[in-house]
């Protein structure tokens, strides 16, 4: 019997991700006389999800920048994206270049990682991407960076944001008339001249203005995506102009254990992915000082209503993408419950609390970067820089007492607040949330 809330006629369509055994299929539910009726039929793989453009040639030649542990992940991704297209259509023979599948092309600066990845016995990354799982055969690491991205058609940037100025530099001259850029640099700076927060993908297009560049950002543990086992999914956010290049890199991104949707509020993508990790800090505040799920849950509310609101006063991108995309809502809930970032605040709330905290800028940067070198084997996190950056814009807007919860996560961070000032901060942030 039809459930009498859903009206005389439902119709519904949604897509299941493509299994090993087979291709992805939408499936059609709808009721019938006797109940529901579900049909389903394949959907070939595409440059878009929109245009559905069945003709797309997956590129010969990818780039990855950067073999941190996300560089690595990214690599993985691509690796299997091109080994499957590798046996579709959607491979045009003229692009193969005599090779037998794509390749991905992987930059990393110390040669000790590159002769680690591509050695006969390892092919692997063990410092950054812990893994028995070796990386396929069609990919190549170098140290040297042009002659990794020399003809890629898409270059992922995976590289700390502190590296990003003068690799772009080298790119200028050197790619692909083509070439599109992909930043998976969660990261952004605030620019008190302009009074504008500048993201990663502003830096890009400032460098290279002749080539689309893209951001994906999603909630993806880079542990669980060394495993074939896993899925996950993420949102590539692009500017209006630039949908084609942006379904090319949804192309090579899309395979049978990642999933990859398309935004075109590339701003509010990447505003997402950085507020986000301000509100980790917050959720590690919590369990450093031995609270449980309820106090972590309240601030990821909170902290979600914080992020539409900074993104309402700044003008940053649509607030629905929290709601509507894998890079809001679903990032937000991964990095406060399994995040790195929640990992470092957790540890520096109980060093404080041991030793005393410091009310010193530099001495708690000096902090969080040794606590990055203990618990993170010298991995960079964007997470407390951005805190940092979204306290001293909320300041020169004189906004700061609308975001109790950013005030404090950062007032703890770096200027020696009692950790249980977080509590307070969030009941006012709760009143601002639900007035």
């Amino acid at each position: 019997m039809r459930p009498a809330h859903l009206g005389r006629s439902v119709r519904s369509s949604f897509v299941i991700a493509r299994q090993r055994t087979g291709g992805c299929h939408e499936i059609s539910c709808h009721w019938g006389a006797s109940g529901p009726v579900v049909s389903q039929f394949p959907i070939r793989r595409s440059m878009s999800s929109e245009t559905n453009n069945n003709n797309a040639v997956f590129p010969s030649k990818l780039a990855v920048i950067g073999a941190g542990s996300f560089g690595s992940a990214m690599v993985r991704v691509l690796s299997k994206a091109a080994e499957e297209a590798s046996s579709t259509p959607s491979l045009d023979a003229s692009e193969k270049n005599g090779s037998a599948a794509p390749v991905v092309h992987w930059y990393a600066r110390r040669e000790s990682i590159v002769q680690e990845i591509n050695g006969a016995t390892t092919r692997t990354n063990q410092q950054y991407f812990p893994t028995t799982t070796p990386f396929a055969s069609n990919v190549i690491a170098t140290s040297n960076l042009l002659d990794c991205v020399r003809d890629a058609r898409v270059i992922v940037l995976a590289m700390p944001s502190t590296y990003l100025p003068p690799v772009l530099d080298q790119l200028s001259t050197n790619i692909h008339e083509q070439a599109v850029l992909v930043s998976v640099v969660k990261s952004f700076k605030y620019e008190k001249t302009q009074g504008k927060i500048i993201t990663t993908v502003d830096t890009i297009r400032e460098k290279l203005p002749n080539h689309a560049a893209t951001v994906l950002s999603g909630p993806n543990l880079y542990k669980e995506m060394a495993s074939d086992e896993e899925f996950a999914e993420a949102t590539i956010g692009y500017n209006d102009g630039q949908k084609d290049a942006a379904a090319l890199v949804q192309l090579v991104t899309s395979c049978s254990t990642f999933q990859t949707s398309l935004s075109n509020d590339r701003i509010g993508v990447e505003i997402c992915g950085g507020l986000k990790n301000v509100i980790s800090l917050a959720a590690g505040y919590c369990e450093g000082m031995g609270l449980g799920f309820n106090a972590k849950s309240a601030v990821m509310r909170a902290g979600m209503h914080e992020m539409a609101r900074f993104m309402k006063i700044t003008n940053a991108g649509r607030t629905r993408t929290i709601f509507e995309t894998s890079a809001g809502m679903g990032d937000l809930v991964l990095t406060c419950t399994a995040g790195r970032g929640r990992t470092l605040a957790s540890a520096f709330v109980q060093h404080g609390m041991k030793h005393g905290m410091s009310a010193n800028v530099d001495s708690n940067i000096q902090r969080w970067n040794e606590l990055e070198t203990q618990l993170l084997n010298g991995m960079k996190l964007p997470d407390w820089h951005n805190a940092q950056q979204i306290y001293q814009a909320l300041l020169d807007m004189e906004a700061v007492a609308h975001f109790p919860l950013f005030e404090a996560t950062y007032k703890i961070g770096f200027e020696g607040h009692d950790p249980k000032s977080l509590l307070s901060a969030l009941s006012r942030s709760i009143s601002l949330a639900d007035s």
